[in-house]
């Protein structure tokens, strides 16, 4: 059996890309460093090594020699954020097989991988095929012979001079509309419960979704896709918005301590609390940055809604108005409707903002902030989960959890209004 070392001094990107392998069903080992890396490379002779070109106590070029000295046939896939083709020749020479840029494609990744294997496997070295899947056997299924048609009923005798319609068995035409109306309405309750059993009417419910990673801080809809970002590893995340909110992309850019995200459909906006920074970034496999903005307030998360850029202060309990200008120009400073805003977003005369103590969203006036409704949310509310951030895709809100690796999505209309 393939086994494959997985070296990066990242615990998010090492758990992401552990978690892409996992379902090839490979032993599988990581390191956070190259000394790590050799001492499980002693242990276990890995087949395939994947290496981060930059940790602290080697580079990844200087693990590979040491991991050849260990296993001269191994393997090796470079994974950098210097994507510099000097690097990447550079590697190459010295015996790399794949090299591959960081931000790195999830299906970029899974090929190379694949590619390695293959050659692990002509290559012998007592490593097998990789698994296959396995054959469901065919179930044969009786055909039951076509069954005989019954005789007609005798036909019912009936009192002479009622040959009318609706006459004939005797039941009168009111008790037949009754029937009628009475099935009628049978069919239309079911079909209601049926539909909202499935959330097609008012009763939809809420999604929640694991993901590999837990310091989630930013959540926007940058359509297609949901990204997110996560405050520690300074990784920006683009989510695939299917069954299983898949990568496809991961991001590594100058803002180290993101706490929001947005954009304004040309470039990309994110923020950071820390460090009093907002970051203005190209939408290109970089992310590479524009401008750098510094603040006077902690900027928790950020907003964009097709005029403005938004920026939400938690700690200050305040809400900042900017033109996104060259010099990011303020409009205007409010008191937060809400005690610790963590995110908005609008929809029509009215912005829904998240409070991340509360864990409920208030919907408030555009034109003055007042509050017109508070809405409870299941689970944090209750202090399961603390919110981080909100979004919206048109229909559904999504909820970014902080340090529980959870997002939740819940249709907006499905939202429960509480006293305030």
């Amino acid at each position: 059996m393939v086994k494959i070392l997985i070296m990066d001094d990242e615990p998010g990107l090492r758990n992401i890309v552990f978690n892409m392998l996992k379902p090839l069903g490979y032993p599988l080992f990581t390191a956070e460093d190259g000394h790590q890396a050799i001492e499980i490379a002693k242990r276990e002779l890995p087949d395939l090594a994947m290496l981060d070109m930059r940790v602290p106590d080697m580079d990844g070029l200087e693990a590979l020699a040491e991991l050849r000295k260990i296993n001269p046939k191994i393997k090796a896939i470079m994974l950098s954020g210097f994507g510099d083709v000097e690097s990447a020749i550079n590697a190459l020479k010295k015996g790399a097989n794949e090299y591959i840029s960081k931000p790195f494609k999830v299906d970029e990744v899974l090929a190379a991988v694949h590619k390695a294997i293959g050659i692990i496997n002509q290559e012998g070295g007592g490593a097998v095929a990789a698994p296959q899947a396995i054959p469901v056997p065919q179930q044969k299924v009786a055909i039951p012979e076509p069954k005989r048609a019954a005789p007609p009923p005798a036909p019912i005798p009936r009192p002479r001079g009622e040959d009318q319609p609706g006459a004939s068995i005797g039941i009168p035409k009111k008790v037949v509309t009754m029937a009628l109306f009475a099935g009628l309405l049978a069919i239309l309750v079911g079909g209601g419960f049926f539909a909202w059993k499935k959330g097609l009417i008012g009763g939809a419910s809420s999604e929640t979704f694991t993901i590999p990673y837990n310091n989630l801080s930013g959540v926007s809809i940058i359509r297609p896709y949901l990204w997110i970002t996560d405050s520690l590893t300074g990784n920006i995340y683009k989510h695939n918005r299917d069954a299983s909110l898949s990568i496809d992309s991961i991001y590594k850019t100058a803002n180290t301590q993101p706490s929001g995200i947005t954009s304004d459909g040309q470039t990309i906006w994110t923020c950071s609390a820390a460090k009093q920074r907002i970051y203005k970034h190209k939408m290109d496999n970089a992310l590479t940055i524009e401008a750098i903005f510094a603040t006077a307030s902690n900027p928790s998360s950020i907003y964009y809604d097709s005029g403005y850029l938004w920026v939400l202060d938690t700690a200050a309990s305040k809400i900042y108005k900017h033109k996104t200008d060259e010099n990011l120009s303020p409009q205007g400073e409010y008191s937060s409707p809400v005690a610790n805003p963590c995110g908005m977003f609008r929809n029509g005369e009215y912005f829904y903002i998240g409070d991340a103590k509360a864990g409920k969203i208030s919907k408030v006036s555009v034109s003055d902030f007042a509050v017109s409704e508070v809405y409870a949310v299941p689970n944090f509310t209750t202090g399961k989960y603390k919110m981080a951030n909100i979004t919206w895709d048109g229909k559904n809100i999504w909820i970014s959890a902080e340090n529980a690796g959870k997002i939740i999505r819940i249709p907006l209309t499905s939202l429960q209004s509480v006293e305030f």
